[in-house]
């Protein structure tokens, strides 16, 4: 039974490769979207991590920080029921900054954007807009998902002046 669910979600998956690499300097790994029920383990995971903290150390760094050791702790391993350990370990990811952190989550989080059966074209009003913000803050451009920035860039590129 076990085997017919698998062909099932690789048939529902119609060939597409979900593994992809996520870089930093010189230290690469391979990733892979989680699933539903490893999504409710990681926010249980940071929940947990995030109350045994004092008061005083409970911030947004940390609770991001959390999240995305989690999240990459299992995307990094071959599959949900894989006994192999994650290819990023606590160790590594102890030694990085914050930043170097929240470079590769959102690297994760691009590649699944990239991944996402649901992509579509946002609406005219909405990309207008981000137009706006990013012309305002250039900056705003790094937080924006792959969705956005292709809608984006495709309007500015297509934009009649």
């Amino acid at each position: 039974m076990q085997e017919v669910q698998i062909e099932q979600i690789q048939a529902m998956r119609m060939g597409v490769d979900y593994r992809h690499k996520i870089s930093i300097r010189n230290f690469s790994i391979f990733v892979r979207p989680i699933s539903i029920s490893e999504t409710i383990e990681v926010a249980q995971s940071v929940s947990e991590r995030f109350e045994r903290m004092p008061i005083n150390g409970r911030t947004m760094l940390a609770e991001h920080t959390f999240l995305a050791q989690e999240t990459l702790k299992r995307a990094s391993k071959p599959s949900p029921d894989s006994p192999e350990e994650p290819k990023i370990t606590d160790y590594i990811m102890n030694k990085m900054t914050p930043d170097e952190l929240s470079y590769l989550h959102k690297q994760y989080v691009a590649v699944m954007d990239k991944v996402n059966p649901s992509l579509e074209v946002l609406g005219i009003d909405e990309v207008k807009e981000m137009a706006e913000k990013v012309k305002k803050n250039p900056s705003v451009a790094i937080e924006l998902s792959f969705l956005e920035l292709v809608n984006l860039v495709r309007h500015l590129a297509t934009k009649e002046e």
